[in-house]
């Protein structure tokens, strides 16, 4: 015969059932005063930060009075959940302390941004440029570099998101490497051929562009004084996905880099 059945202390499993009830609620209004706490102080800081807005421009750059941590905790608000933040530290207590890294982590690599980039966008540099008008930094006339030698140039190159399919550039890349050239890979080609007619970088090549990636900048390259064209030497047009720019005096130089020449 089975032994038999202890009888189970139904007492205690209520008191615990009670206990584990009452703990959710206090949870529950702890999560809504954190939430609600939340809400107030972001009301706060768009009306504080609001006086100082006249323009635009204002709008966008905060007024430039913006300190760091605010702008850390918005770039973190903007990417994912403010209280997915606040929440997974306090998950991480409950058992796997790795999410506590990631936390710290995330939060600590938006304050490094915030502290070395943002001066960058608080100088609010437009490139424009208009056919025979010449191009402008901030309304101030700009031109390419006046370097003649590829060794010593500054360049840059970006990469197809396939590049673990497509290597044709990743070639190219080796053979400026092997001739000890410098090459930068910033990852934005608009950006790269900016760079180019402000005198900041020396020259530029890139594959598999789109017409929206290189019509502003072919046009800003051409107007400070820069040269353009295809992969190899042609004149460029738009729709071709294979660019090279450069000050135009390196830039034969570069062509034969390219082509291992």
């Amino acid at each position: 015969m089975p032994p038999p059945c202890r009888p189970f202390p139904t007492g205690r499993a209520e008191a615990r059932t009670g206990a584990v009830v009452e703990s959710e609620i206090l949870m529950r209004y702890f999560d809504l005063g954190v939430i609600l706490l939340y809400l107030i102080g972001i009301t706060w800081f768009g009306a504080h930060f609001r006086k100082s807005q006249k323009s635009l421009k204002d709008y966008f750059l905060g007024g430039r009075t913006t300190p760091w941590w605010a702008i850390g905790f918005s770039i973190v608000s903007a990417e994912t959940s403010t209280l997915t933040v606040i929440g997974t530290p306090a998950l991480s207590f409950h058992g796997n302390f790795g999410f506590l890294q990631v936390v710290f982590g995330y939060l600590l690599a938006r304050i490094v941004i915030s502290l070395l980039f943002m001066p960058h966008y608080f100088r609010g540099e437009l490139f424009t440029a208009t056919k025979g008008g010449g191009a402008y930094l901030n309304g101030r006339p700009i031109r390419v570099s006046t370097r003649s030698t590829l060794v010593g140039s500054l360049l840059a190159t970006g990469f197809p998101y396939d590049v673990n399919k497509d290597t044709e550039n990743l070639t190219y890349f080796q053979r400026a490497l092997t001739k000890g050239l410098m090459v930068r890979r910033p990852g934005a080609a608009a950006l790269d051929l900016a760079y180019v007619a402000a005198g900041r970088l020396d020259g530029f090549w890139e594959v598999k562009l789109n017409p929206w990636d290189v019509a502003a900048g072919w046009l800003i390259v051409s107007e400070a004084g820069g040269r353009v064209t295809g992969l190899q030497g042609e004149e460029y047009r738009l729709g071709n996905r294979y660019l090279v720019a450069s000050n135009g005096l390196i830039h034969q130089p570069l062509l034969d880099t390219i082509h291992g020449r």
